[in-house]
């Protein structure tokens, strides 16, 4: 009895030896060539998803299928005799290869591999609207300073792009996140007829429109403000009122932008815009954001709106009234304002017809370039603008 007891123990111990412990198919004990491989083994992507296909092997009693990424040496057994893998999410710029092993009642193929290639994903970039071959062709020098700022932080560090006039006809919003166009000249005239006939051109004008509807982003400064309504985001009786494009003159007082409307109505200081900017508590009862330094020259060119101008009632103000007509909000006024007179600063945000979002800068304090000497509050100008562009680009994310 006791020897037939141990026969027992050892016929189960050598089938357990055979048996996986998930699926119940033979355990390998090594590699055979005596046993058949797949065959016309390959692959194939959509975006990141690759699937490996494959043949089984005739007179083959195929248990199921064992598939190793040789990258890191991970393995899965399929359930059954499949002819297919998925994975998922493949990495992404590197080569990787997976072999495929036939498990059978007899053992494990020796297996053969097949490798492939995901090229990286093309991420949107921010780009900005050159009107001209180089930075340094543009006709004003704040536009000119403008695109060198964005050239240096941007196009030279390869994460943001220039674009002619010709490419807004038909922006897409897998190529750029955000695009920055500033118009800032002197004697260029209101309304949005006399900003350059390249931009405001009709197919131009709705390939922008359409670029916002499929959830693009747009910095509109200075006088490039009015194509808010140039290209449809808003009635044309809500266009910018308040104009400025004269030759300007020396200051002796420092121009500000006020974050906080109407003294605690609504306060934007925390809005991801102003984000380390320099902030002065000495100018006005009130702290305000220092753009343009005392001094030097300053062109005094505003394109912003006057929100009484619109017959709005009034209740319970002016700037919620502008808000609600325009799906909006107004980020900042001019620096001594205390009321709700004006609007410097306005985002546009996503609307049911329009995805993207709109942030527009038309206060004269924002001015790149200071004529006659350096702009003691330069850095201000430039971070405001990083900021606007980094926060519209990661909205698009």
């Amino acid at each position: 009895m006791k020897k037939l007891f141990s026969i027992i123990l050892a016929v189960a111990a050598t089938i357990s030896l055979f048996m996986s412990c998930g699926n119940n198919t033979v355990q390998p004990t090594g590699p055979s060539s005596d046993i058949a491989d797949v065959t016309n083994l390959s692959w194939s992507a959509v975006e990141r998803a690759v699937t490996l296909t494959w043949q089984l092997p005739e007179n083959e009693n195929v248990l199921a299928l064992q598939v190793v990424c040789q990258n890191d040496g991970t393995f899965t057994e399929t359930d059954g005799p499949t002819t297919s893998y998925l994975i998922a999410r493949a990495p992404v710029a590197e080569t990787i290869t997976y072999l495929i092993r036939v498990i059978t009642d007899k053992g494990i193929s020796q297996g053969v591999t097949v490798s492939f290639y995901i090229e990286p994903e093309s991420q949107p970039v921010p780009a900005m609207l050159l009107l001209a071959a180089d930075p340094e062709a543009l006709p004003d020098d704040d536009e000119v300073a403008a695109a060198n700022w964005f050239k240096q932080n941007y196009v030279d560090k390869n994460n943001g792009a220039f674009i002619s006039a010709s490419d807004l006809r038909s922006l897409s919003v897998n190529d750029y996140s955000v695009v920055f166009i500033i118009v800032d000249r002197v004697g260029i005239g209101a309304g949005w007829q006399n900003l350059p006939i390249d931009i405001v051109l009709e197919e131009n004008r709705q390939g922008m429109l359409k670029y916002l509807a499929e959830g693009g982003n747009f910095f509109f400064a200075k006088m490039a403000t009015q194509l808010v309504n140039a290209i449809g985001r808003i009635d044309e009786k809500y266009a910018p009122g308040l104009f400025g494009d004269g030759e300007g003159g020396v200051g002796d007082d420092t121009w500000c932008v006020n974050a906080n409307i109407g003294i605690g109505t609504y306060d934007h200081r925390s809005h991801p815009i102003y984000q380390l900017l320099e902030a002065n508590t000495t100018f006005y009862t009130h702290e305000s954001y220092p753009l343009l330094g005392v001094g030097g020259h300053r062109e005094d060119h505003n394109c912003m709106w006057d929100c009484n101008a619109y017959g709005f009632p009034g209740d319970p103000n002016v700037i919620k009234n502008f808000e609600d007509a325009t799906t909006s909000t107004v980020l900042g006024t001019w620096g001594q304002v205390v009321d709700y007179c004006c609007a410097g600063i306005v985002e546009f945000g996503p609307t049911s017809e329009y995805k993207g979002t709109i942030i527009a800068n038309g206060l004269s304090a924002y001015e790149f370039h200071q004529n006659n000497q350096d702009n003691m509050y330069q850095r201000n100008i430039e971070l405001l603008t990083e900021n606007t562009i980094n926060y519209l680009h990661k909205l698009h994310d």
